[in-house]
């Protein structure tokens, strides 16, 4: 039996620039109490947008990891890493390499503008990497949102596979809580910032009722044990179709819609709730790699197999250079010698740590589905493998795209 590393999950924040998508990663982190109060674009205090670039230009250039612990309503914990991924087409690489690595995409789209070429490309970003999805409605507190609009927009672009699991309890500057479709609870926050939960309000009771049935169809139609319990008049219990949701979000059948605002950090909790009630069915996935020979070899998440890290990303900080990496099998720990899968070259692994944006929070070790960096390797690119084995690998090939547009140079002299 393989011993199951703690539970961990990825999730890569995609979507439009001005989507939303740094500040709700920041009021995730504040609501999680990984910091004492939430920075702002403005002010250039984000956890994530931590680049000198980013501050002056107040958007997202690069990826950024954020990990977090969380306890769930039932007392469970979490680990969490966010990536924070650039909203501009520029720069889609970097929406691919975290991709490539993520357990699952948090489409972010704004309840103002909408389904934008933004929310189409990072859809498609995630298609092209295989990964699953969830739909996070964000701004629902500023002037001219409407819910229920984009999400009409959503199910006519990407399909009647994504639905509603929640329903803002009001809308713009009224915008207070959140409906939960699926346990019919109304859960806001008070005046303390914690949550409290109570009956629905009279006035979108009808539609959450409506909603309801709608999610149970869509969630029971492929269990045929449910579908028959269902037909035969019996109502499936929350617990049961949170399960089978998570399976339907894990094999790309369902896409579960949900809202919230970054800036009153309403619906924040429940946000995270609905990323950990997945997590098992979408985590812990055999990883494929491609040897020299073009054959596949599956990675079985195993804590205690044999130590194998994909580095998807390489970042410069302050620190210096930083591979960023998932492992995807076994536990590392400093001092430990692994070779690279594809330059061949001998790599010994410094200090380990967590990313939370620009801080570095060092560990003894990472196991199976931890993410975390390491400094100073000498010959590790972005897209590879570190492992023990002598043979050469390749890791999961990023998608090709074509360029936005070309340049050629031309050299005035032979010298040039």
């Amino acid at each position: 039996m393989a011993k199951v590393a703690k539970d961990h999950i990825m999730a890569a924040v995609v979507g439009s620039a001005g989507s939303g998508m740094t500040t709700i990663v920041e009021a995730v982190l504040h609501r999680a109490g990984a910091i004492p109060r939430p920075g702002t674009i403005a002010e250039g205090n984000t956890v994530s947008d931590f680049q000198p670039e980013e501050v002056a230009r107040q958007t997202t250039l690069t990826p950024s990891l954020t990990y977090l612990d969380w306890t769930d309503e039932n007392g469970t914990d979490h680990a969490v890493t966010l990536a924070d991924t650039p909203g501009h087409p520029d720069f889609i690489g970097g929406v691919d390499s975290v991709l490539s690595a993520a357990d699952l995409a948090v489409i972010v789209v704004s309840a103002v503008a909408g389904v934008t070429a933004g929310t189409r490309a990072g859809w498609a970003a995630a298609d092209a990497a295989g990964r699953p999805r969830i739909v996070l409605i964000t701004c629902a507190d500023r002037p001219q949102a409407d819910f229920r609009k984009v999400l009409k927009d959503l199910r006519n672009s990407f399909g009647d596979h994504l639905f509603a699991v929640q329903l803002p309890i009001g809308e713009e500057e009224n915008f207070t809580g959140i409906a939960d479709v699926l346990s019919k609870r109304a859960m806001s926050l008070d005046a303390n910032g914690k949550v409290f939960i109570k009956d629905l309000p009279s006035d979108i009771a009808d539609e959450a009722e409506e909603l309801h049935m709608e999610a149970t169809e869509n969630i029971v139609e492929n269990d045929e044990d449910l579908m028959m319990a269902y037909l035969e008049g019996e109502e499936p219990s929350v617990e049961d179709l949170e399960k089978n949701l998570a399976e339907q979000v894990a094999a790309g059948n369902a896409v579960p819609v949900i809202v919230a605002s970054g800036v009153t950090e309403t619906g924040v909790d429940r946000f995270i709730d609905v990323l950990c009630r997945v997590q098992p069915q979408v985590s812990g996935r055999d990883f494929t790699i491609i040897a020299d020979d073009g054959t596949e070899m599956k990675i079985a998440q195993d804590a205690e197999g044999e130590p194998i890290l994909y580095c998807f990303q390489t970042v410069a900080d302050k620190y210096g250079q930083v591979s960023v990496f998932r492992v995807l099998s076994g536990t590392v720990r400093k001092g430990d010698k692994l070779r690279n899968a594809t330059t061949g070259t001998e790599e010994r692994l410094g200090d380990l740590f967590r990313l939370r944006g620009s801080e570095h929070i060092e560990v003894d070790s990472l196991s199976a589905g931890d993410v975390g960096g390491v400094a100073k390797l000498k010959d590790t690119p972005a897209a590879s493998l570190l492992w023990s084995r002598s043979e050469r690998a390749t890791a999961p090939a990023l998608p090709t795209r074509a360029p936005v547009f070309s340049v050629v140079l031309k050299p005035a002299t032979q010298a040039d």
